[in-house]
């Protein structure tokens, strides 16, 4: 018999997969910076500053290889359907709509 076909013993419960930390930094975000390489995407998280309009405070950031990237795009598409199914669709009010070129303001 091999390994992977045997059953654990009765009352012995698998293994678990790891948890994530009970805690995990995760500050407000109303901005994303958005580059890449032929290797790589990287986005850098930030808030805009109320203070000073065009202004964003950029605060994190995280990078992932170009498959990663086109697997959070399709999750984060999943979960706004999802979101927009239970809470209706997400607008932009006229006055906060983000400019269209949102992108190259904050490059």
């Amino acid at each position: 018999m091999k390994d992977d076909d045997q059953k654990p013993e009765p009352g012995k419960e698998p293994p678990r997969p790891p948890q994530p930390p009970a805690f995990i930094r995760r500050p407000y975000c109303s901005a994303a910076r958005i580059n890449h390489t032929g290797l790589e995407f990287v986005v850098d998280f930030g808030d805009v500053d109320p203070d000073h309009p065009g202004t964003v405070a950029f605060s994190c950031g995280v990078k992932m290889s170009p498959q990663t990237a086109k697997c959070v795009m399709h999750a984060l598409r999943q979960a706004i359907a999802k979101y927009e199914e239970q809470f209706g669709k997400i607008g932009f009010p006229p006055d906060e709509a983000p400019p269209r070129d949102w992108q190259q303001r904050w490059n």
